[in-house]
């Protein structure tokens, strides 16, 4: 069903006639293409030359320096149509889409930031990390985004429990260990042998894109020969000894 108000914040959208910011569908139902072309109109409104889909730490970085709380003393229509237009996409009441923060606008704010559990962590208004939530396709309790994938729900069955093993199992498998088609290994890093640790830490180097730890290569020196070899396992008499005036005197 298409909701006459994610029609309005896609037309806003589509008054953008700038070549980083795509067209969107008129179709009266959000999705990540509409939350990106937020985030683009959003980057294109602070000044940023690349415009990307991802509300990095750039954009964080420039909003929290041009506008640290977005609120009724911000004069910045571009900015306040973008906030109601992604209210409107998370199934809030933007209080339409005329560029101001009026009374709807900011008891909408107050109830995402409930829903968030984030109520009283910053200050009244948009903050920029409640701005990147703002931007993406979470729901939390309310709201019409992707209306056309189930929420996510727990698995039914009892909760899984730790084993002896190290191992998290259901707590109806037998024996207390993993249920049929194996449970997910859980060992801490107290229990981490050697062989798992260097194997985490070769994912963790390979992930992070790390050079790998470096083998000190054992140089072979070659074997010398005494210069002067001498007879049997005895070491050769030092000068003035008996014996050695004794082998001189013959």
């Amino acid at each position: 069903m298409a909701d006459q108000m994610v029609i309005e914040a896609q037309k806003f959208i589509n008054s953008y006639d700038i070549a980083g910011i795509p067209k969107v569908e008129e179709n009266g139902r959000t999705g990540w293409a509409v939350m990106f072309a937020l985030t683009r109109a959003l980057q294109h409104e602070l000044g940023i030359s690349s415009l990307s889909d991802s509300f990095g730490r750039t954009t964080l970085a420039t909003l929290q320096s041009r506008h640290p709380v977005i609120g009724a003393g911000t004069r910045h229509e571009k900015i306040l149509k973008i906030v109601q237009s992604a209210l409107y996409c998370k199934g809030y009441d933007g209080g339409g889409t005329d560029g101001t923060y009026n009374d709807s606008v900011a008891a909408s704010v107050r109830a995402l930031t409930q829903n968030m559990g984030v109520d009283g962590a910053f200050p009244d208004g948009v903050s920029p990390k409640v701005f990147k939530a703002l931007l993406t396709m979470d729901t939390g309790r309310h709201g019409r985004a992707d209306p056309g994938r189930a929420p996510r729900r727990p698995a039914a069955g009892p909760p899984p429990r730790r084993t002896a093993a190290g191992t998290r199992a259901p707590a109806d498998a037998p024996g207390g260990g993993p249920a049929s088609g194996g449970g997910t290994p859980f060992v801490g890093p107290a229990r981490r042998t050697a062989p798992q640790r260097a194997e985490l830490g070769h994912r963790l180097r390979a992930r992070l894109r790390l050079p790998g730890r470096r083998r000190r290569r054992r140089v072979r020196r070659p074997f010398r020969a005494p210069s002067a070899p001498f007879r049997g396992c005895r070491r050769p008499p030092a000068p003035g000894s008996p014996s050695r005036a004794r082998t001189t005197g013959r």
